[in-house]
């Protein structure tokens, strides 16, 4: 296919996948269509972004920098990395009549931990390190909120905050980051439909609210930093 401006595509409205019926693809096809959207929206921004994460994510990357100029069909980038995967991780992402999860599917390839932050005494302002472990894939689990806004608070409020040893006064309870991901990404199968999802979530950086705007399917979504502090 020809290299030219014409043939350039600058939208996901051109990706049109055709089921793989050989190695079942509704998995790699749902989800790699929808990063497609996110990526060609910034193309330049999320090359350097996503291919810090894992060399799925590279590959899926230099995969669509060639569609996106009709160098190769979506198909066979879906193909190629799916066959990565299924070499380092057969049981998961198996070839041939055997669906996979999108769950394993983006717990394997958006692989950042999102840094330990603190929360601070409202009288002395003493910081408490939170060292909480959390990766940047999230089961959003029944319980944890009716919205994802609740659900993200849940997340980075301190139920119970422990008591400053300074001026025994309880710390806040909002956990502050020194560094919010790029992108961070879940689940919501196990929820109902009548989950609320916002069109924004806000996450504390350094005492200033950056807001994450919210991609999502039927089953797993997106929040995605749209360099944007308040």
């Amino acid at each position: 296919m020809p290299d030219d401006r014409s043939s350039v595509i600058t939208s996901i409205d051109r990706v049109a996948l055709k089921w793989n019926r050989s190695d079942w693809s509704c998995a790699y096809d749902s989800l790699f269509t929808l990063l497609f959207g996110i990526w060609i929206e910034r193309p330049r921004y999320w090359n350097k972004i996503l291919r810090t994460h894992s060399i799925y994510l590279q590959q899926l990357v230099k995969g669509f920098q060639d569609f996106r100029v009709c160098r190769i069909a979506f198909e066979n980038l879906r193909d190629s990395v799916h066959e990565l995967l299924y070499t380092n991780n057969p049981n998961s992402f198996p070839l041939g009549h055997s669906f996979a999860s999108v769950n394993d599917l983006l717990r394997t390839m958006f692989i950042e931990q999102i840094p330990a932050g603190w929360i601070t005494c409202s009288i002395c302002h003493t910081n408490l390190v939170i060292n909480h472990g959390y990766s940047i894939h999230f089961d959003i689990l029944p319980g944890t909120g009716r919205s994802t806004a609740e659900w993200i608070k849940s997340i980075f409020d301190y139920e119970n905050s422990p008591i400053c040893p300074i001026c025994n006064t309880a710390y806040d309870k909002t956990i502050h980051l020194p560094k919010v991901p790029h992108i961070i990404s879940f689940d919501i199968s196990s929820l109902s439909s009548q989950f609320v999802i916002s069109s924004n979530i806000k996450i504390l950086k350094n005492n200033r609210n950056t807001i994450l705007k919210l991609r999502v399917t039927m089953t797993y979504g997106f929040m995605m930093d749209n360099a944007t502090q308040v």
